[in-house]
């Protein structure tokens, strides 16, 4: 994801170009935040609550589910098996 500047607004004219990054904004980072930032979000809670809620479905075996892989016809599987078997040979 390309960061994007946005101009804060909030430093007084003439200013040194102070500018707000927009993981800032959206409070992307948690440890670090900038005195001038305002946090519109907290997108950190939110990214490590889903990547812990996917890592315990893969622990227990829920995902991936059929909904959510691709299946193989079993002669398309045999082909390919025997594809493979062939390749070890060599």
């Amino acid at each position: 994801m390309p960061s994007r500047f946005l101009p804060s607004g909030s430093a007084p004219a003439p200013s040194c170009g102070q500018l707000l990054l927009g993981y800032d904004l959206l409070g992307v980072f948690d440890q670090f935040k900038p005195k001038f930032t305002k946090r519109y979000a907290e997108l950190s809670k939110v990214a490590v609550e889903a990547l812990r809620a996917y890592a315990a479905e893969v622990r227990a075996g829920k995902f991936p589910d059929a909904e959510h892989a691709y299946s193989m016809k079993p002669e398309e599987s045999d082909k390919l098996k025997l594809l493979l078997a062939s390749r070890s040979k060599h």
